[in-house]
């Protein structure tokens, strides 16, 4: 899996989280993301990012690292 660039996100964007547990990965919506226009270079290709992403049912907060785009 590819890294993911915080710039191809925005809040309401489909992902899929591979859960590191296993037990809960799956099709989320991204609702909570940083600003990235108050982010410096540094952090934006840092992929310690967290994003809240809910599927409708549950929440989870997540590293952009286990996130993958769906498209």
């Amino acid at each position: 899996m590819r890294n993911i660039d915080i710039q191809e996100l925005s809040i309401g964007t489909k992902v899929y989280w591979h859960d590191p547990a296993g037990e809960t990965s799956g099709i989320y919506e991204i609702l909570i993301m940083p600003d990235i226009n108050e982010l410096t270079k540094e952090e934006l290709e840092y992929d310690e990012l967290i994003l809240l992403i809910g599927d409708g049912f549950s929440e989870a907060e997540v590293f952009i690292r286990e996130l993958g785009i769906l498209y």
